[in-house]
């Protein structure tokens, strides 16, 4: 249902009930200061979608204009309302006033470009004796937590926001606030945030705890202004087995960070985090990440992986991390302007091998499951791994390089690879393996090109 709306503070006429109503969308209604009145609200028992765009004078979604007389009032109930999406509301500043909010079913809820929004819901009512202050209403919102114990969504299976508020409660790993939202969301499943505030970034102070709190979620993506925080220093010895559900994991555009799983400088040769579920990773336009996998991580059950734009980044794997992806099916790698290498030998502040590494010069890298490898516009690349182990891609199927002048050889060890695969793609052309080798391959691709600048510097000479 689209309603256009030309010159009404408010949409509905609380006389006319809407009982048998299951969707409602309104949009472009720029005249408007609030949607419904609770009363209104109650009279819903169908609704199934609520989605508001674009209204640029709406303040408040759900005003209450109920008389809390004797008991007072009860909380709204949409029954059986599955979707609820607020979208560029400029103005405003709570969703819903009352006594609380229950939807047992819902399962997603957005709100992305309401940027004066401090809590979803107040007790507020719409009269003049319960006005206050404009400055009053900020601290008494600044002093509870956005999703309250009078939001009930016990259901809540996705979540997109990009409240400061509410995204520096789900970050606050430590505190009571992020307790309540998880107890408010018990069954959350898929958590896409992001931080607009480029003023106050929020630290990702250990990002293993925070997805051990929110241990239920199969799908995560943050984009936006994130930075590191003070991580604890693993003690010789640790592992961390990583039991949560994260199946996917997305960050964009984050910009400020510099470490994702822990800054490798404290790798410690027996210290090992495992991601036990995680099936896809994707990172992009991250300019500042200079680790990315370090030595202590382990992705048993990775499938496909994604980096693109992250300029930081000299190296993608370290060795021991990188035989740990016995089920990795693609990479892609792009535009990562300062990247010599895809996977770099594990060394540690000590100057000596790790226990790791040493057991790991006696075996192959065989990357079994390997089917596409895709590496893009990599100026500084120079080869894909730069030590001196047997590698072997015994399912690759498609091998792609474009606009990575460096490389001269793809390892400096023997390659072995499927007797099926008997063609690359360098810049977007067919090419020929010679001799079933990348190397002997890379060596007489660039040594062309080579003469071929060769011939046109003596040309235009």
């Amino acid at each position: 249902m689209g309603i256009m709306v030309e010159s009404k503070q408010n949409l509905f006429n609380d006389k006319i009930a809407f009982s048998n109503l299951k969707e409602l969308r309104v949009w472009d209604c720029n005249n408007i200061k609030y949607l419904l009145s609770s009363v209104m609200a109650r009279n819903l028992v169908q609704l199934n979608r609520l989605w508001v765009w674009g209204c640029e004078n709406i303040e408040v979604v759900i005003v209450n204009d109920e008389e809390s007389g004797g008991g007072g009032s009860k909380a709204i109930l949409f029954e059986k309302l599955e979707s609820l999406e607020f979208r560029d509301l400029p103005n405003v500043k709570k969703i819903c006033e009352g006594d609380g909010i229950e939807c047992p079913l819902l399962s997603l809820l957005v709100i992305r470009g309401c940027p004066k929004v401090k809590e979803f819901i107040s007790n507020s009512m719409c009269t003049s004796a319960c006005i206050v202050s404009e400055e009053m209403s900020i601290v008494e919102a600044s002093r509870q937590s956005f999703f309250n114990d009078k939001v009930i969504f016990p259901n809540l299976k996705e979540l997109e926001i990009d409240l400061s508020e509410a995204v520096n409660e789900i970050f606050e790993i430590m505190s009571s606030q992020s307790s309540s939202i998880i107890s408010t969301f018990p069954r959350l499943s898929d958590l896409s945030v992001t931080c607009i505030s480029r003023n106050k970034p929020i630290a990702l102070s250990d990002f293993m705890l925070f997805l051990h709190k929110y241990h239920n979620i199969h799908t995560l993506q943050f984009r936006g202004s994130f930075v590191d925080g003070q991580q604890q220093q693993p003690q010789p010895g640790d592992e961390l087995i990583n039991n949560t559900s994260l199946m996917k994991l997305r960050i964009y555009s984050a910009h400020k960070l510099n470490h994702l799983f822990g800054d490798p400088e404290y790798a410690q040769p027996s210290h090992t985090i495992l991601f036990q579920n995680l099936k896809s990773l994707s990172v992009g336009g991250c300019s500042k990440l200079q680790s990315f996998a370090p030595s202590f991580m382990s992705f048993h059950k990775l499938e496909t992986l994604s980096v693109s734009d992250c300029d930081g980044l000299t190296y993608l794997f370290s060795s021991s991390t990188a035989v740990t992806l016995v089920q990795l099916k693609e990479i892609s790698i792009s535009s990562c302007r300062r990247m010599r290498e895809v996977i770099n030998r594990d060394y540690y502040n000590h100057d000596e091998k790790s226990q790791i590494e040493a057991e790991i010069e006696h075996h192959h890298f065989v990357f079994h499951t390997l089917q596409r490898l895709q590496l893009y516009h990599l100026p500084s690349l120079q080869s894909f791994y730069s030590g001196n182990k047997v590698m072997s891609f015994p399912n690759l199927q498609q091998l792609s390089l474009a606009n990575c002048p460096m490389i001269r050889r793809f390892s400096h060890g023997v390659i072995n690879t499927s007797a099926s695969l008997k063609t690359i793609m360098v810049d977007y052309k067919k090419v020929e393996i010679w001799e079933r080798d990348f190397n002997t391959t890379a060596r007489r691709l660039w040594k062309e090109m080579d003469d071929d600048d060769d011939q046109h510097c003596q040309v235009n000479a």
